[in-house]
């Protein structure tokens, strides 16, 4: 398979909390529904940044499902559901990444690609698409951009991710 590690994808030093990126991918779905929505190519861009989120934080979550699991295997049922969501939420983006023509892709493979057709496939191509879209965000961050992701720090604390407070 062609997509990174999960290590390489999710490194602690610059992806979310994953409690807290379920909750901003709340307000984000709300945001693409209602007056002030947005439309046209914005639209699909905002809704293919909530497909990769959705697929990468649910990928996340099943591999903290898969890591119990080896700890303590008793827990099957909640495994397989976890891994069933995570698997839906790769398809979701791979089709909405199709019907685009790749438009957002930034990975080096797009979603037709052989490589995501194996097992496990549709979930490292959301790896790859993530960390892609991660490194792009972090270097407009870099350059100054206003655009701010926020992180975790001490308990209760939230920073940018150049650990300012916000």
């Amino acid at each position: 398979m062609s997509g990174p590690d999960y290590e390489t994808a999710y490194p602690d030093t610059d992806t979310p909390d994953l409690i807290d990126e379920f909750i901003a991918l709340f307000f984000l779905q709300h945001s693409l529904a209602g007056p002030g929505a947005p439309r046209g190519r914005e639209a699909d861009e905002a809704t293919r940044e909530f497909l990769l989120r959705d697929a990468a934080a649910r990928d996340r979550d099943a591999h903290r499902h898969e890591l119990q699991w080896l700890r303590e295997p008793f827990a099957l049922e909640s495994l397989t559901n976890a891994q069933a969501l995570a698997d839906m939420a790769a398809g979701a983006l791979r089709t909405h990444d199709a019907l685009t023509r790749g438009a957002f892709v930034s990975g080096v493979l797009g979603p037709s690609a052989d490589e995501w057709s194996v097992a496990g496939g549709p979930r490292a191509y959301v790896r790859q698409e993530y960390r892609a879209w991660r490194d792009a965000l972090l270097d407009e961050q870099e350059q100054g951009h206003d655009e701010v992701v926020p992180h975790r720090a001490a308990p209760g604390e939230i920073v940018d991710a150049h650990g300012r407070p916000l």
